[in-house]
């Protein structure tokens, strides 16, 4: 029988001395998603070595957990889900603030259900589509970091492209789950959900992968269009390590393909 579904997830480090990201995909009968579902979920942690790493885990982890044991409709579970991830941070830092304290992460959830696409996001980490039929190559979540503030600044002229490219602030987060209070402006629920078709894309990923402009981007989607989901994760990654940027942050990449 012709597989379902083409899924796969990559990960480099970077320049960076540790791994922060954390990543699951959830599958079928898995944590409560049925026959032909799908469910993944991406997480960068701050905070340093011995705390990025454990908060990206723990968050991504009471996520699947909150979300599994929901009987709600899929947009609720997702927010439950949120939300455990952010009282899991909560209850660390409050047990060992000497360790903890300052710890944070992004996450993005997306779920597949019924070739309908539902999400929900905090801080910088993307969603992507691509749609094999219109070539439309889009990212859907919110960005919840400095970057589209300084972009609209572009755009009212402001200050030019380059320097909105360089500013120091342009990576700093608006958002994040460090285990205060969630407020709805920080979130970004994925409504309305996307419908997705046969041969389209969804990429998954940390902000690593911004490193190459929305353009490169698409180019390398397009041209490894019509190949498994691990070598387009494999180019990606490859592409973005050929830049050779200083200080190349932690890169993951999930990519799912409707086949």
């Amino acid at each position: 029988m012709e597989p379902e579904r083409d899924i796969a997830g990559r990960q480099s480090q970077g320049d960076r001395p540790y791994q922060e990201d954390y990543y699951q995909v959830a599958i079928e009968d898995a944590l409560g998603v049925r026959g032909g579902d799908l469910l993944v979920v991406v997480a960068d942690g701050m905070g340093g070595h011995a705390a990025g790493d454990i908060a990206s885990r723990v968050a991504t982890e009471n996520f699947l957990r909150e979300f599994s044991e929901s009987l709600d409709v899929d947009t609720v579970r997702l927010s439950k889900g949120l939300r455990g991830a952010n009282e899991a941070i909560r209850k660390l830092c409050e047990e060992e603030p000497q360790t903890y304290s300052g710890m944070g992460t992004t996450l993005v959830a997306a779920f597949l259900r019924d070739n309908m696409l539902r999400w929900t996001s905090i801080g910088d980490s993307t969603l992507y589509h691509f749609s094999r039929a219109s070539k439309q190559f889009k990212r859907l979540n919110d960005d919840h970091s400095m970057a589209p503030i300084l972009a609209a600044q572009v755009e009212r002229g402001e200050m030019t492209a380059e320097d909105a490219e360089n500013h120091p602030d342009r990576n700093v987060l608006r958002s994040a789950i460090i285990g205060e209070p969630l407020t709805e402006g920080a979130l970004d629920q994925g409504k309305p959900p996307v419908e997705v078709e046969k041969g389209d894309m969804i990429i998954v990923a940390t902000d690593g992968l911004d490193t190459l402009p929305l353009e490169k981007l698409r180019a390398t989607i397009e041209i490894h269009e019509a190949s498994d989901a691990s070598v387009v994760c494999k180019q990606l990654i490859q592409t973005v390590e050929s830049r050779r940027k200083d200080r190349q942050d932690n890169i993951t990449v999930v990519v799912f393909r409707v086949v």
